[in-house]
């Protein structure tokens, strides 16, 4: 993505305004999203669910004047600066940019988080290169491009993110950024950058950076392992990170109020091993936390004298998270997820707010998503399965609501697919949850076909929350399941590694006992069933289809592996053997050093025989997560096969579907494909 589609943005005014549209009991809002009109017999199209969010993020200005939307129309990105007490709003048109998030500096700046690709021939040895470098822009209150974060500095150019650990209001406003400085240091584990230099290292380095002029002046550096900080509510380092690749380990130092000098965290080891959650600034204090078979315990302990503290949670959990409140750096609710998240109120006056926000949108959940630093205004999004996003600004002074805007406004009124939280039993008696999306106005009795949806990770897990894909599916009369396999994040330590080295064995069978479960309930015709995902969830339908053609009648494979040692190889390449990225790789699939012929079974380039069933390949042309060779590896194994293969390009985009157009392309090609090879009708 070129710079120069973030740098040129044009600005003009408008009419976009928050205006109130409920009473003080919240009772008109729940009513009027009620009152919808009736859906139409034919399913929504597809240019309905494809398109990038209207609205995507919603930040408000700490001062609570001004309401920052990220979104905009299908074909580009859009930021509404909209002040909340009726002036003009300020359009920032972004073109087709790859923008990720945007975070306010003060009241009269905002830092919008890009991606831009760099991709060439490194002449020397011949080899391509291609990153998504993660970068920063800042625009004032009229629209105008106020500075380029850390233009001046010249090793953080080698960084491949720069993000901002924390901003400073004050004369002149001041965002905190980790970049890269060089250090004489020995040699030895080096930061995640494009370089990997044979004499001194880079190190990571903590810059601040006047926001009115993108200039910045290094206030902290690490040591050869460092990875990141965290920073007190006056920009502080209080807790550093660091990883040892040729050891692969992780440790944490911290440095109390007052003191000079880094102190190493005890994060205990085996079974009384912590998990780091955050630095609380009022309290000078890290939250930690520790699994187990009973569910996760919390603790906070307090950095001057090392005093540790449970935390008491209002019930069971197999894991926890905290909310921050970005203006102070304190936790202000734990919450924690099974079927739907659950929040355990710090801030009762947050608390209140959601809980009254709930209660209007009962059967969705509500997340606060930013308010002011006096917590009067707050921004809230409003969302389920079968609802999509819709976003609220929440006065607590009057009590009173007023609508931002929704994020797939093409689907008001639309009948969407009903998602409902089932368990079933993997062969080894291992309780697998689930996700179940069953199409609107299904007949009693109906057994429709089945698309099962690995999510990707694959240590990460799908929610109960709005999902386009799922849902264009779900409309056009498929059952999708999205099973929650064994190595899976967020169903305790025990779960997640017992899919460690299990890619091509028990977490393909946990898919496969999912399909046979539906089928012995009746709820789908066990008979018809597709494998569909992207990355992870890529990889298991090309390995799914191409192994157990008599369970799937095809696959749909976006952005998927189909050579786990070629991954390893490319991420080795790219960003050094020792890093973070790769270790955990191989904690998750083995080393393919140590064992090749794992590494071979566990890959569907080479488990493709006659018998595999149809396959449909979709890849990001610029894909720097999943390069595309991964996708062409297979089209060329299939093709050896005597396969019928297409491999759909989506030119320019990424890992993420990050255009309209890709996702267009995507679920058009998608169900061209279904309607050959599993179409509703049988």
């Amino acid at each position: 993505m070129a710079l120069v589609s973030l740098i040129g943005f044009p600005a003009s005014s408008g009419d976009y305004r928050v205006k109130a549209v409920v009473s003080s009991a919240l009772g008109l809002l729940a009513l009027a999203l009620l009152c919808v009109s009736p859906a139409t017999a034919a399913p929504p199209p597809v240019s309905a669910f494809a398109r990038l969010p209207a609205i995507e993020r919603a930040e408000i200005s700490p001062d609570g004047s001004r309401v920052a939307l990220l979104g905009g129309p299908p074909g580009e990105r859009i930021i509404y600066l909209a002040p909340v007490d009726g002036k003009d709003s300020v359009t920032v048109r972004l073109g087709q940019a790859w923008v990720h998030d945007i975070t306010w500096v003060g009241n009269a700046y905002l830092v919008v988080n890009f991606s831009m690709l760099d991709k060439g021939t490194n002449y020397s040895n011949g080899q391509s290169y291609a990153y998504a470098l993660n970068r920063n822009v800042v625009i004032d209150m009229q629209g105008k491009l106020a500075s380029y974060l850390m233009a001046d500095a010249n090793w953080s150019a080698f960084a491949i993110s720069q993000p901002i650990l924390g901003v400073l209001d004050g004369a002149p406003p001041t965002a905190l950024v980790q970049g890269l400085d060089l250090s004489p240091d020995t040699m030895g584990y080096k930061p995640e950058s494009r370089i990997q230099p044979k004499g001194d290292d880079l190190i990571a380095a903590i810059w601040a950076v006047d926001v009115t002029t993108g200039k910045g002046r290094i206030v902290d550096r690490g040591n050869r392992t460092t990875q990141s900080w965290e920073l007190d509510a006056s920009g502080q380092p209080r807790v550093r990170w660091d990883y040892d690749g040729e050891l692969d380990e992780i440790s944490f130092s911290a440095r109390a109020k007052g003191r000079s000098a880094w102190a190493r965290l005890d994060m205990g080891a085996g079974d009384q091993a912590l998990d780091f959650l955050g630095y609380s600034d009022p309290e000078d204090a890290v939250y930690l936390s520790r699994g187990g078979a009973e569910g996760v315990r919390l603790f906070r302990r307090q950095l001057a004298d090392g005093v540790t503290t449970p935390v008491a949670l209002d019930g069971a959990a197999k894991s926890i998270a905290l909310i921050w409140d970005p203006h102070v750096t304190r936790p202000v609710a734990i919450s924690s997820r099974t079927d739907r998240p659950a929040y355990q109120w710090l801030d009762a006056g947050l608390g209140s707010v959601q809980a009254k926000l709930s209660r209007a949108f009962a059967g969705r959940d509500v997340y606060l998503a930013s308010w002011s630093k006096d917590h009067t205004r707050v921004v809230a999004r409003v969302a389920g399965p079968s609802s999509p996003p819709a976003w609220y600004l929440f006065d607590t002074r009057t009590n009173q609501a007023s609508a931002l805007g929704e994020s797939y406004p093409e689907l008001a009124g639309a009948q969407l697919g009903t998602t409902s939280w089932i368990t079933y039993k993997a062969r080894d008696g291992l309780e697998i949850p689930a996700y179940l999306t069953l199409p609107p106005g299904l007949a009693p009795g109906a057994k429709p076909p089945l698309i099962v949806m690995p999510h990707g990770g694959p240590a990460a897990r799908d929610d109960f929350d709005f999902d386009w894909w799922v849902q264009a599916l779900a409309t056009r009369g498929y059952a999708v399941l999205q099973p929650q396999f064994r190595g899976s994040a967020g169903f305790g330590d025990a779960f997640e590694e017992a899919g460690h080295k299990e890619w091509g064995g028990k977490m393909q069978e946990d898919l496969i006992d999912g399909v046979l479960a539906l089928g012995e309930r009746g709820v789908v015709d066990a008979k018809r069933v597709c494998i569909v995902g992207a990355s992870y969830g890529g990889y298991a339908a090309m390995f799914s289809a191409a192994v157990y053609p008599s369970v799937y009648r095809c696959g749909v494979s976006l952005n998927g592996v189909s050579d786990l040692a070629l991954l390893i190889g490319s991420r080795s390449r790219a960003f050094g053997r020792d890093t973070a990225m790769v270790n955990a790789l191989e904690t998750m699939m083995g080393d393919p050093r140590a064992n090749a012929e794992a590494f071979r079974l566990a890959s569907p380039v080479f488990r493709v025989t006659r018998q595999a069933a149809p396959i449909l390949l979709i890849h990001g042309e610029d894909d720097t997560t999943v390069p595309i060779q991964q996708s062409r590896s297979l089209q060329r194994a299939l093709k050896e096969a005597g396969k019928p293969v297409d491999l759909v390009v989506l030119k320019g985009d990424d890992h993420h579907l990050s255009s309209t157009a890709s996702r267009t392309l995507m679920l058009e090609s998608m169900f061209t494909f279904l309607d050959r090879w599993l179409p509703v009708a049988p």
